[in-house]
């Protein structure tokens, strides 16, 4: 998102509202969560694959594909094939 832990301190001290495009990232990064839980099995599982790097994202760990909706799409898609036992 974009944002220091300083600042997000500030906007819950503050009772600041995210920017519309931090609101959709927050839903998007939510609903990645949910699928990964649900795909993978547990949270610890989906936190292992997120800081894990993937040969099938170039030997990149999920976690760096975070900081744009093109990037949380490619994982969506990669759990998508994980669902159905595609594996690359």
């Amino acid at each position: 998102m974009h944002l220091t832990d300083r600042t997000l301190q500030r906007y819950k001290k503050e009772q600041k509202r995210f920017e519309p495009i931090q609101s959709e990232r927050i839903i998007e990064i939510a609903k990645l969560q949910n699928k990964g839980q649900e795909v993978l099995g547990s949270e610890l599982s989906y936190n292992v694959w997120m800081n894990t790097k993937l040969i099938a994202l170039g030997n990149i760990a999920p976690i760096e594909y975070l900081d744009s909706s093109f990037g949380i799409d490619i994982l969506m898609e990669e759990l998508g094939r994980i669902e159905h036992g595609i594996l690359v």
